[in-house]
């Protein structure tokens, strides 16, 4: 989970740990989730913290993995500001959806 760590992402890490999910969250320093690890494992489920640049996605994938085994449910909750150019209306232009 991307932005696991705090906020909203926080709250649906621990949500999906109450389900019996193992949950992996990322971060850019290893002090952004250890608390959060420690968190979510009290909840009876694994846990790992990843030093990660959500750029590098496979590497991301690849640790995940790694610790916690296939994945199974991706939220990437990314908090940061990514102003989208809108046609007329406010709709989203089909082609920035996927970028």
């Amino acid at each position: 989970m991307t932005g696991g760590s705090r906020g909203l992402g926080l709250q649906c890490a621990l949500s999906l740990a109450l389900e019996g999910v193992n949950v992996a969250i990322c971060g850019r320093t290893q002090a952004t989730f250890d608390g959060t690890v420690a968190e979510i494992e009290i909840l009876g489920v694994r846990s790992i913290g990843i030093v990660a640049d959500v750029s590098g996605a496979k590497v991301l994938r690849d640790s995940v993995v790694a610790g916690l085994g296939p994945l199974d449910i991706l939220v990437n909750n990314e908090g940061i500001p990514c102003p989208l150019p809108r046609r007329a209306g406010g709709k989203l232009e089909k082609g920035r959806w996927h970028a």
